[in-house]
């Protein structure tokens, strides 16, 4: 039971806890968050920053003007929101990344040379890799299912408690360290 313990803590705990750090630390620091001090109401104003970028969005479709009103945020903090933010958000980006980071690194070393990878390079590949990216995003968004198999008789409470206390973690992490940073100049 103790190496389970371990394996859940670094591969669950410590990875949901990194992201969930560098997600909301990146958002308090450019000031689209305040300080989460309870969860409640940290949850609560990452679903109003998630509809007003996405009112944002389709305002300035319809206008043309390509601003979402809300400023500019980084790729995995829209990947985030747009899987829900919070802890589900944060799981799912992780999952997205795992599968992605997995499937290229594959066909990478199953390619061969680089020169076999450009031979390779035409729009049946790109149809293949835009069709598998949506299967991507969906295997991500439904999560659980994903990692129960991935577990394969491994606790699942354990992983999603140790992810979960990584989440929490992360949070409180992040708020603490906008509030011990130094003000600006």
């Amino acid at each position: 039971m103790l190496p389970e313990m371990f394996n859940a803590v670094l591969h669950s705990g410590l990875s949901v806890g990194l992201a969930s750090f560098a997600l909301v630390y990146g958002l308090l620091r450019t000031g689209h968050l305040r300080s989460p001090e309870d969860l409640g109401r940290f949850h609560h104003e990452v679903d109003e920053f998630s509809q007003k970028r996405k009112q944002g969005k389709k305002a300035a479709r319809k206008n043309g003007s390509g601003k979402s009103g809300t400023g500019k945020i980084s790729p995995a903090h829209e990947k985030w929101l747009e899987f829900g933010g919070g802890f589900y958000g944060v799981v799912a980006l992780i999952t997205f990344v795992r599968i992605e980071v997995s499937e290229v690194t594959d066909w990478l070393f199953r390619s061969g040379s680089p020169f076999d990878v450009l031979a390779r390079l035409d729009i049946g590949l790109l149809v293949n890799v835009i069709i598998q990216s949506i299967m991507n995003f969906v295997a991500a968004i439904t999560w659980p299912v994903y990692w129960l198999g991935e577990l394969r008789g491994q606790s699942a409470l354990l992983w999603l408690i140790t992810a979960y206390a990584g989440y929490w973690l992360g949070i409180r992490l992040a708020a603490l360290a906008i509030r011990r940073r130094p003000p600006a100049a």
